[in-house]
């Protein structure tokens, strides 16, 4: 079971889930989404991939992925190596609103949502107790309170979740104590390599000739770097642009699809309904609703 695989905060802004357990195959792949993203791996074996930069997952690690953020964890599961976690997926605008009253923990939001990070892993083992407590908490209240949208118990759990990261944040710059990225030096060329050439057509022939391996090697090395062909990554880093570019600009959908490297605007338009579930005009449509609704 993938818990982002249908991720939709037009439809449902704030997405919590606590403990879930996995033991058998867990399906996963690199995406970007326009929400703040918040997992709490208890138990797991595997890598956290954040745009170029990859992560060994070890106990109790808290990983923080900002709006629009390329990122894949990918994980290694089984009866004996079981994929702990928790997670949380907020919309900031409906975030924003709760936040007025308490200057500085909205400038530690907008630094979360928009500033480039140095740190954006975590350990919590010391805290375990503490963040059982809290997501417990607001596990029972959804338990008895469904609602699909951001209500006051989701707001007031928020609020005591981001002070409490907001004190571990602060503490890791004091002390320089800034967690290693494990990386894999070919892998990160090719991601490198994407991240320049993303809004031209792919040509693998042409990347493999730019870092002087074969086509048939880099495939391979890349697949077996990050779970993902080449081919999925892209189409996941165009999805952020195009996602991202649909939120922030006007710019006409006839104009968005070339930007990423896709320039039929009727195959466009049907690539992103096939990866999103709506098309660019409803998406953009949805968003403009949300955020309408919170000003």
């Amino acid at each position: 079971m993938n818990l982002v695989e249908n991720i939709n905060l037009n439809h449902r802004p704030f997405l919590f889930w606590h403990r879930n357990i996995t033991s058998d195959k867990h399906r996963d792949f690199f995406h970007a989404h326009q929400g703040m993203e918040f997992l709490w791996i208890e138990r797991g074996e595997g890598h956290v991939i954040i745009d170029q930069k990859v992560y060994e997952i070890k106990p109790d690690s808290l990983f923080y992925f900002q709006p629009f953020q390329l990122h894949r964890v990918k994980v290694e599961v089984s009866l004996e190596t079981p994929y702990i976690r928790s997670l949380i997926v907020v919309e900031p605008n409906v975030m924003e609103p709760f936040l007025k009253p308490f200057s500085n923990l909205l400038d530690f939001f907008h630094q979360l949502r928009k500033e480039k990070l140095q740190i954006q892993n975590l350990d919590v083992s010391s805290d375990r107790i503490f963040l059982n407590y809290l997501f417990e908490s607001l596990h029972l209240k959804k338990d008895r309170f469904n609602s699909d949208s951001f209500v006051e118990n989701d707001a007031v759990f928020m609020l005591s979740f981001l002070q409490y990261l907001q004190g571990k944040w602060d503490t890791l710059k004091k002390e320089s104590n800034i967690s290693e990225e494990r990386t894999s030096h070919h892998t990160e060329n090719i991601m490198e390599w994407l991240e320049q050439h993303y809004h031209e057509p792919f040509q693998l022939n042409q990347l493999a000739n730019d870092l002087h391996l074969s086509p048939s090697h880099i495939s391979h090395l890349f697949k077996q770097a990050t779970g993902s062909t080449i081919s999925d990554y892209l189409n996941a880093r165009r999805i952020r642009e195009a996602c991202l570019l649909l939120k922030t600009t006007n710019m006409p959908v006839k104009d968005i699809g070339p930007r990423v490297g896709l320039h039929n605007e009727s195959y466009f338009v049907h690539w992103f309904k096939k990866h999103i579930g709506e098309t660019p005009y409803q998406y953009r449509k949805h968003l403009k609703k949300v955020f309408d609704l919170n000003k």
